[in-house]
């Protein structure tokens, strides 16, 4: 997935709002941004927690 480049190196567990500002740190565009902002208010554990809610959307 996309976004995965601009949450390379994200520290977690981290909140939603974690994960948005880690990835316009890294430059990501609004549509990455988006698709972030887009996740349930939460405690992502992992990568792989994130991408899990990303591939039910």
């Amino acid at each position: 997935m996309l976004f995965r480049g601009f949450l390379k190196d994200t520290e977690y567990p981290a909140e939603k709002r974690d994960l948005v500002k880690h990835a316009k740190m890294h430059n990501a565009g609004e549509g990455v941004l988006e698709d972030i902002r887009s996740l349930p208010d939460k405690v992502y554990t992992s990568a792989s927690d994130v991408n899990k809610e990303l591939e039910n959307k």
